[in-house]
């Protein structure tokens, strides 16, 4: 939708002599939000757009507008339930876009939700239980395993694989603000945004991964008999195999 939109429906709708206090209200609202959002104070923009939507609310332009505002200010609840009312409309030009758009931020918002229950079980894990100290037995000689320092290799490519989508969002979001057509600017913000999940998603497991794979090696390792030093070049196994 372009910003023009909303000024052409009102001022149309009715000769400019016999606009009523609300409707110039609006307009006046909305030019504001425009220079907000542009700014990137996205908070004010969509205060602005909440305001002119109690006088004007069956103005698409609005409601479209409001959404794009909560996602910049990363309110994705409230983002979604924006384009849901945005898609109660009749008539909308990008129908099918911005179906799209919701769906990808109900994805979005759902890989957000199980991240956090996931620190959220980590955080509430009870400690474990320390047992009686027994009679000191000589463990049985046994060979160290790969499989932990294979997991933590896995979670290192994993970081890598989230540096590289990282920096790729970051080069379609300064490809975004250079846009002037704001159709073809949606469509790279968008872009960044999915590269931006998928970034963080993969630091998150990676990082996972390549913990829980160091700290097994480590027991592992002194399971084997084989002690752990950290050198100036890295880690140094000492012991027998």
């Amino acid at each position: 939708m372009r910003t023009s939109a909303l000024l052409l429906g009102l001022l149309a709708s009715v000769p400019v002599a016999a606009q009523d206090a609300a409707d110039a209200r609006a307009v006046r609202l909305y030019e504001q939000s425009v220079e907000h959002y542009n700014e990137g104070r996205f908070e004010i923009a969509a205060a602005l757009l909440r305001e002119a939507l109690e006088l004007q609310p069956n103005e698409p332009t609005l409601q479209y507008n409001l959404a794009r505002a909560l996602e910049g200010q990363g309110d994705l609840d409230g983002a979604i339930e924006a384009y849901e009312a945005l898609l109660q409309h009749d008539e909308l030009d990008d129908r099918g876009a911005i179906e799209e758009r919701l769906e990808t931020l109900r994805r979005q918002h759902q890989a957000e939700r199980e991240l956090e229950a996931l620190r959220a079980q980590r955080e509430t894990e009870p400690d474990p239980i320390e047992a009686e100290p027994g009679p000191v037995r000589e463990p049985p000689e046994r060979s160290i395993s790969a499989a932990p320092w294979t997991l933590a290799a896995i979670g290192v490519v994993g970081v890598g694989v989230g540096a590289i989508f990282g920096a790729l969002a970051v080069d379609k979001n300064n490809a975004a603000r250079q846009e002037p057509i704001h159709e073809r600017a949606s469509a790279l913000r968008d872009d960044a945004e999915t590269r931006q999940l998928v970034a963080n998603i993969a630091f998150v497991a990676g990082g996972v991964l390549a913990g829980v794979g160091l700290v097994w090696g480590i027991v592992d390792a002194r399971k084997s008999r084989v002690d752990v030093v950290a050198t100036p070049g890295g880690l140094s196994l000492n012991g027998r195999f």
